[in-house]
């Protein structure tokens, strides 16, 4: 990705042709999550989730158990100021994070296998 200051158009115009979740997903992915929130299950680092966001998500939960690197998804969300509509997260046991924190319809589900 590109530094900050760019145009969406721009920061895209060279990675959209090859870009990992178009590879997995299709060509349309990003016109489906358009306005929806995603939930990305081993978000890691947060390339993924903050290319979501900035494809037009309205919002994604990015869950990943490695602190680390949730640490460095954090950075890159205020990099590209994605950090109002990324939400980057410590999964501890799924079943209490969805009964006690997520409180939002979810469009899209990704998970990620490394």
């Amino acid at each position: 990705m590109a530094p900050p200051g760019n145009s969406l158009s721009e920061i895209h115009e060279s990675s959209l042709k090859a870009t990992k979740l178009k590879q997995f997903f299709g060509g349309d992915f990003f016109d489906i999550i358009k306005g929806k929130t995603v939930l990305d299950f081993g978000c890691g680092a947060g390339r993924q989730a903050v290319e979501m966001a900035l494809m037009g998500a309205d919002r994604v939960i990015g869950l990943d158990r490695n602190e680390r690197l949730l640490s460095e998804a954090r950075k890159l969300a205020q990099r590209y100021s994605m950090s109002d509509r990324c939400t980057l997260d410590f999964l501890p046991v799924f079943p209490w994070y969805c009964r006690n924190r997520l409180a939002y319809k979810i469009g899209t589900i990704v998970i990620q296998f490394h």
